[in-house]
């Protein structure tokens, strides 16, 4: 969970970065100051489809940092199918990594 809550927070980070025109290598080249988590938190809660704690005339509130981090955690599903992505791309990074890097021939990978 600290994981997707982390590259959720990178992500932000970098599509604000690439809005202003300065866009890093990637996603994990992007440090987050502790100035700007509160706002990428806040920005990542209310793009979230989440149920959100509403007041009495219907807006949603504002809520406290901490809170927001629970609610995102408490509904980030991760599924068998991401996990099965996010190893193949691992493991087509590795297998390009190796070939670019002519460690290996590329009849050799499979």
């Amino acid at each position: 969970m600290q994981v997707a809550r982390t590259q959720r927070h990178r992500c932000a980070a970098r599509a604000t970065r690439c809005q202003c025109g300065k866009p890093p290598a990637s996603v994990e080249a992007v440090q987050v100051s502790p100035a700007e988590y509160d706002a990428l938190l806040t920005r990542a809660y209310k793009a979230a489809n989440l149920a959100k704690p509403r007041s009495a005339v219907g807006v949603t509130k504002d809520l406290p940092p901490r809170e927001m981090e629970t609610l995102l955690l408490a509904n980030t599903v991760v599924s068998e199918e991401d996990l099965r992505l996010l190893a193949e791309r691992r493991a087509e990074t590795v297998r390009t990594s190796l070939i670019d890097g002519e460690h290996i021939p590329q009849e050799r990978c499979f």
